[in-house]
């Protein structure tokens, strides 16, 4: 039996239909038509969105299902992954260890009255800075280690240091990376706003050159073109883990970050690309550029050089 025939027989074996699936992925009915009669071939992450959904909360037939289903893919694309429980995912943490997202925390002058828990309608996440970051990263975690302990916080606790660490933002409003960057070794540095530059950070690279979001206009208020940073190293509170680092001069450089290996359509693309250009997918870094139209960020083409504006990686 090939991919699309047994994407096909789940489905009607649950008594399904075809927007049932669409809807649970998140994708068009006729992108679940084209998977089950074979005119397209769903990602690796579809297909363990595939197992995660018919498996249910079952860890022993979740990954029956996806060893199964990802042969099945192997064959269809002509690929053979070396190791199935180590399919390149910058974000799926085979040890199964915690994962701990830390955001940065609004000012108080730019929280809203949600922000205050005195207020009858208090929202705590209305406190976090990338909120729209910590969404898409948090649920894309979670669906890749449903078994793992995932969280998102708004400070690190002790404990939180040894486990897989991703930090959201830059050191102006995100404590703990201004303390974890001091730790790191990394080419890029981030500049903060001074009285000429007030409204964001900026990067800076080896020889000192400035690589900044371009704007609109010289008060910097509407931004064409951010700039997105995203660096993977092993966690230096404990290496068998991994520290990561999604950055950016305004809020859509760090989304823009995120979405690089989260995006359904460039997503894998793109973590083929880091494995390919630095043999692995564990110690690199790069800064990448995320335009904005209608101020919505697109997400950036690794394999689009205009995207990458440095990279890097252990030992260059």
């Amino acid at each position: 039996m090939d991919l699309p025939a047994r994407l096909l027989e789940l489905r009607t074996a649950a008594g399904l239909k075809q927007k049932a699936i669409a809807d649970a992925l998140g994708v068009g009915v006729s992108i679940v038509s084209s998977w089950e009669n074979g005119k397209k071939t769903p990602s690796e992450r579809r297909v363990t969105d595939y197992a995660r959904f018919f498996a249910g909360e079952e860890h022993t037939e979740f990954e029956s299902l996806r060893r199964e289903l990802l042969q099945l893919h192997a064959t269809a694309t002509g690929r053979h992954p070396e190791d199935l429980d180590r399919l390149p995912d910058l974000w799926r943490f085979p040890d199964g260890g915690p994962v701990r997202i830390i955001c940065g925390e609004l000012p108080d002058d730019e929280k809203t009255e949600y922000a205050d828990p005195a207020n009858a309608n208090f929202m705590r996440l209305s406190a976090y800075a990338d909120l729209d970051a910590m969404v898409e990263l948090f649920s894309h975690i979670r669906a890749l280690n449903p078994h793992s302990d995932v969280q998102h916080k708004l400070a690190a606790e002790p404990d939180d240091l040894q486990a897989h660490l991703v930090l959201l933002g830059g050191a102006a409003l995100n404590d703990t990376t201004r303390d974890v960057v001091r730790q790191a070794d990394f080419p890029v540095s981030q500049v903060p706003a001074n009285d000429q530059i007030p409204n964001g950070e900026w990067f800076q690279i080896p020889g000192g050159e400035r690589v900044d979001a371009v704007f609109a206009d010289e008060h910097r208020s509407e931004v064409v073109e951010d700039v997105g940073l995203f660096i993977r190293l092993p966690n230096p509170n404990n290496v068998a883990r991994t520290l990561t680092i999604c950055g950016g001069v305004m809020t859509r450089g760090v989304f823009g970050a995120v979405r690089c290996f989260t995006d359904a359509a460039v997503g894998d693309r793109n973590t083929d690309y880091a494995k390919s250009r630095f043999g692995s997918i564990e110690n690199f870094g790069l800064l990448m550029r995320v335009p904005v139209i209608g101020a919505v960020p697109a997400t950036p083409d690794l394999h689009n050089p205009d995207s990458r504006l440095y990279e890097w990686t252990a030992g260059e």
